[in-house]
């Protein structure tokens, strides 16, 4: 029987501060090596967040307290109400 392969994360700090060890299935043998410093985070999370128009008062509030809540990266959908969205800009 041939062994399945496996992605392995070794000595990875987990969110409640433990060190272990992870595989995951793959279709090909690598080893990840955290050396403790790295942290496996769950995949349920969804860091993303709406903040309205850029011409709301909230906007540098919205950005602030994201930032504060964890929000890591924020993706600007353009939209046709934006000056830099026109063919003149």
């Amino acid at each position: 029987m041939q062994r399945s392969k496996m992605i392995t994360i070794k000595n990875v700090r987990t969110l409640d501060g433990e060190i272990s060890n992870y595989e995951i299935p793959s279709t090909s043998d690598y080893i990840i090596e955290a050396k403790e410093k790295l942290w496996l985070l769950p995949g349920a999370i969804d860091p993303h967040i709406c903040f309205g128009s850029i011409d709301s008062q909230n906007w540098n509030l919205a950005i602030e307290s994201a930032v504060r809540g964890g929000i890591t990266t924020a993706i600007e959908v353009p939209s046709e109400v934006l000056t830099y969205n026109t063919t003149k800009e």
